[in-house]
């Protein structure tokens, strides 16, 4: 069995494994720019799911990895974050739970909440047109690595 689902700017496909196994990759895309705002990435995120009952239907956990390409500032969150603009990567896991119900025939509702680490590698540019190069790092996080509501049509 396959399912997918389009939500926003999300795809999804997810597939049995076994009988109470299964593998969802979720791919994110934003290539929103406003002016010297710009909220610009790509990311994926693929993940092995246990359900505790039957597949698609009830509690899972599952473990999960992430690998992201981002280009981001000019957003008024703090005034670091509003004059400059950060462009970079990251990759890192985590773990997650999540609850499915059965809404329909082909539709179901999922909630998922998932905490790990990513290493971010990026740049620090000035908002300009043509920024020198202010700083590059790397560093930790750890913290929410993905939290969503989907609705989910089967394709069977």
């Amino acid at each position: 069995e396959m399912t997918s689902s389009l939500v926003g700017s999300e795809m999804c496909i997810r597939d049995r494994l076994g009988p109470r196994v299964t593998l969802d990759v979720s791919g994110n895309y934003n290539p929103w720019k406003f002016g010297d705002a710009r909220w610009k990435h790509w990311l994926v995120q693929p993940e092995v799911r246990y359900w505790l009952c039957e597949k698609f239907n009830g509690h899972f956990f599952g473990l999960h990895a992430h690998y992201a390409e981002y280009n981001v500032g000019g957003i008024g969150f703090n005034e670091t974050f509003r004059h400059n603009r950060y462009q970079g990567h990251l990759c890192g896991a985590g773990i997650s739970y999540g609850y499915q119900w059965l809404i329909g025939k082909r539709w179901n509702l999922e909630a998922t909440i998932g905490v790990g680490y990513a290493r971010l590698w990026d740049r620090k540019y000035p908002i300009a047109d043509c920024g020198e190069v202010l700083r590059t790092r790397s560093r930790n996080y750890f913290g929410p690595t993905k939290i969503g509501l989907s609705f989910i049509f089967f394709i069977k």
